[in-house]
């Protein structure tokens, strides 16, 4: 099942949240993850109906254990839908196979040989926080 990683500034900064609901209905989402339903309320608020939201405190059931078995994905069928800014207009969503998310991690494995002494934790994407004050 493919995932799509969306900038909270959509859903925090904007008070019409056109940008966000276009992604929507783009992907037309079963299951839409928030880590605060307070803080993303009135985004959350623009969902259609249908769409099922789990919030921080409701996915700790859901993570898979070390040792779980999973099915085999096929290299070339969506993982992820990762979207453009929208800078010159609506947002557009890209799409990377799991062949493509494997390519690159081979090519830093291959290009960065210290990393076969430590392996990195990689963070996939990481959302600007802006309602986060760090010290």
């Amino acid at each position: 099942m493919p995932y799509a990683p969306i900038s909270t500034a959509y859903s925090l900064l904007s008070t019409d949240h056109a940008k966000l609901r276009q992604m929507v209905a783009l992907t037309t989402p079963g299951l839409v993850y928030a880590s605060d339903p307070v803080i993303y309320a009135a985004a959350l608020a623009k969902l259609p109906a249908g769409v099922d939201v789990l919030t921080g405190a409701t996915l700790a059931p859901l993570l898979v254990t070390p040792g779980d078995a999973s099915p085999a994905a096929d290299p070339d069928a969506v993982a992820k839908l990762l979207f453009t800014s929208g800078s010159t207009s609506a947002p557009k969503a890209v799409s990377n196979t799991h062949r493509m998310l494997c390519a690159n991690q081979a090519m830093i494995g291959a290009h960065f040989l210290s990393l076969a002494d430590e392996p990195p934790v990689m963070v996939d994407w990481l959302p600007w926080q802006p309602h986060l004050r760090w010290q």
